[in-house]
C-alpha cells in the first residue's frame, strides 16, 4: 500500500519537474541515510523510465 502511494507521488513529481529535480532529490537522500536507499533507487528508476 505504501509503495503504491509512493509510486503515485513519484510519478507526479516526475511530471512536474521533468525528472531533473527528482534526481537532485535522490542524490540528497542518498547522502542522508540508508533508510532512503529504496526510495532513492525507485526515484532514479522512475526518472530513467520517464526518459523513454
Amino acid at each position: 500500500m505504501t509503495m503504491f502511494v509512493l509510486q503515485k507521488y513519484t510519478v507526479n513529481m516526475l511530471k512536474k519537474s521533468k525528472g531533473f529535480e527528482v534526481v537532485g532529490i535522490a542524490n540528497n537522500l542518498e547522502e542522508h541515510s540508508l533508510n532512503w536507499m529504496s526510495l532513492n533507487r525507485f526515484v532514479v528508476a522512475g526518472y530513467f523510465l520517464s526518459r523513454r
